[in-house]
């Protein structure tokens, strides 16, 4: 027919590896998609911290994982990022701890100091009495 084989073999190869290269990021924001899908490190409804993002979970596709942050944006974040980011789940557990400073003056009496947090810390709603807070100087 007139083809040089070898040219066609090597015009198929090189059109190959183009193909593949274009469609790298594609097929593994998919596959990181598939992966995330089945492990379920979060959910919908979760409140979870992506990299420098954090919000509310609103859709996991196949492509990318939604998220409403906090100020009312909406993020979409490729799989692949997901995939290999740390994601913290803030949601995942129902209790969690939390720290607050509060100053005194230098003159106060401690002791006192530390009974009346420790007070109102257990006196706040949805504090669990199980748990004594720790009260540091």
């Amino acid at each position: 027919m007139g083809f040089d084989f070898a040219t066609l073999v090597g015009t198929l190869g090189l059109t190959s590896v183009a193909i593949s290269f274009s469609l790298r990021d594609i097929l593994s924001n998919y596959f990181s998609g598939i992966i995330l899908l089945a492990s379920r490190p979060f959910s919908l409804g979760d409140q979870i911290v992506i990299q420098e993002f954090e919000g509310t979970v609103t859709q996991i596709q196949l492509r990318a994982t939604t998220l409403k942050t906090y100020d009312g944006r909406i993020v979409y974040i490729p799989n692949q990022e997901v995939f290999s980011a740390i994601i913290t789940n803030n949601t995942a557990c129902t209790h969690r701890c939390s720290s607050i400073m509060v100053g005194i003056d230098y003159g106060s009496d401690i002791t006192r100091a530390k009974q009346i947090i420790n007070d109102a810390v257990l006196g706040f709603e949805g504090v669990e009495p199980d748990s004594k807070p720790d009260i540091l100087v």
